[in-house]
């Protein structure tokens, strides 16, 4: 749900812990926000902006504004409450989501909740990081040597130049874009609603937005589902590598899936994995050329651009289209397939600026790696994945220039106090490693994990081949606070 820039570059992405905790007690603080004026913006839904301080530690200073749309509920007799949607990223679009919750989520959600989406601060709509068209520094293949981390290396200038261009395009909103900021609006947006408490369903990235809002203000946590649970108590470099055992599970998965059906478009002889490190190397040795769905050129080669489409593939869980996308480009030399599976932008140049607020606000949520450690955590990938070295291209390096510190310090999120937390982990997640779901739920207070036993990322409405035992489960959660019991696994 949330396949953005940032998640793909190089196939190994830097997920996003939080700034920790400042309130105690669940106390929201500060005055209260002015109610919200909605105006009618498109069929059913409406709009409203909402002012919010830069910093929270100095609640009276500076504002800025936060875009949310609303979809009341269909059936007001029968109305639970608010449910606010987050698809993850960090930096994807709430509002976004919101439309897409109008048609996916099911019927009787939409009877029961007003359903809101808002884009989080320095995302889409509202106040925004902007980067100047920065180009995103390049991020060498896996075969590359250790990166250096002198000043002068070309791709630490890169870094730098990048994270001041994004804050002369974003001035001093740039430094509080963290994710706890990001949960301190929740609490604004729910104040402003005048709700006595929420119900929060958040994709990917937006368990840790949720996590944190309910350790920050558990007894406003009404029934908060946490899809894709990633784990806030790792370091940068455990997470990498966590991200790079997810995209390699969820790799033999595919290849072995492809294997054993020959109708699968890259059956290849029932070797698909020789066959596609073939294909690797064929286009590191000879590029091709394709076209893009915007109409662009781009080259695909082995290492970078068939694995950040494989990756993508992955991500979607439609395994027929990539296996398509790869037997075309095998037998035919066609890479449109392969082209329409390449996501990417330059930093900003998005018009809701997905890749730009990606970067900053895990620049904010992640703890530096010092060179001699990178260095160690490249030699560990190539030494543990060396079958699909396509999948462990390093890291790159843009937080090492940001012009902010880090925010946040790894520790777990417990949300003592709140109200049962339902956690939802996939068992081939190519983004977040199951292993990650299952200790968010052991971390919080009153976590329920479910699983299924699936291969896309995320799983509640949003996948047709999900089994409906997902969904049920989530919407009786929602509804009657009815948590799956004990061990719950969805085929």
């Amino acid at each position: 749900m949330s396949a953005v820039r940032c998640w793909l570059i190089g196939l190994v992405a830097t997920l996003m812990p939080m700034y920790g905790s400042l309130a105690c007690g669940g106390q929201s603080g500060g005055v209260l926000p002015r109610d919200l004026v909605w105006t009618g913006c498109g069929g059913a839904f409406q709009c409203a902006t909402l002012d919010v301080p830069i910093d929270y530690n100095h609640a009276g200073g500076k504002k800025v504004t936060l875009a949310l749309t609303r979809l009341p509920a269909s059936d007001s007799s029968q109305r639970i409450g608010v449910l606010l949607v987050n698809p993850g990223g960090p930096g994807a679009s709430g509002i976004s989501l919101a439309h897409f919750a109008a048609t996916a989520f099911p019927a009787n959600i939409r009877a029961r909740f007003d359903i809101v989406g808002w884009d989080p601060r320095g995302v889409g709509q509202s106040s925004r990081v902007r980067c100047d068209d920065a180009p995103v520094p390049t991020v060498e293949p896996a075969t590359a040597a250790p990166i250096p981390r002198s000043t002068s290396d070309p791709e630490l200038q890169a870094a730098i130049a990048l994270g001041e261009a994004c804050f002369r395009g974003t001035g001093e909103l740039l430094g509080f874009v963290d994710t706890e900021s990001n949960a301190r609006d929740m609490e604004q947006i729910r104040l402003a609603l005048r709700e006595d408490v929420i119900s929060y369903i958040g994709y990917s990235y937006g368990t840790f937005l949720g996590a944190q809002y309910a350790d920050l203000y558990p007894s406003r946590a009404r029934a908060f589902v946490l899809d894709a649970g990633v784990d806030p108590s790792l370091d940068r470099g455990a997470q990498i590598e966590g991200q790079a055992v997810a995209l390699e599970r969820a790799l033999h998965a595919f290849l072995s899936d492809c294997a054993a059906r020959p109708s699968c478009p890259f059956y290849s002889d029932g070797d698909p994995a020789s066959h596609l490190q073939q294909l690797r190397l064929a286009l590191n040795a000879s590029p091709i050329k394709a076209t893009t769905p915007s109409g662009s050129s781009v080259t695909l080669d082995g290492d970078q651009m068939l694995g950040q489409a494989v990756g993508n593939g992955l991500v979607s869980g439609n395994w027929g289209r990539l296996a398509e996308a790869l037997a075309d480009v095998e037998y035919r030399h066609d890479g449109t397939g392969i082209a329409r599976l390449l996501g990417g932008e330059t930093v900003g140049s998005n018009p809701q600026n997905t890749g730009a607020a990606n970067l900053a606000i895990t620049c904010l949520d992640t703890t530096r790696i010092q060179s001699q450690a990178w260095n160690q955590l490249i030699e560990r990938l190539r030494a543990v994945f060396t079958e699909f070295p396509l999948t462990t291209a390093p890291p790159s390096p843009e937080c090492e220039g940001w012009p902010f510190e880090p925010r946040w310090r790894p520790r777990e999120l417990h949300a003592k106090g709140a109200a049962p937390i339902l956690v939802i982990g996939t068992t081939d997640d190519p983004l977040v490693p199951y292993e990650w779901s299952q200790s968010l739920a052991r971390q919080l207070s009153a976590g329920r994990l479910l699983t299924w036993q699936g291969h896309a990322h995320t799983a509640s409405f949003s996948h047709p081949s999900v089994s409906s035992c997902i969904d049920s489960a989530v919407t009786a959660y929602l509804i009657d606070l009815k948590l799956p019991g004990e061990g719950t696994v969805c085929q």
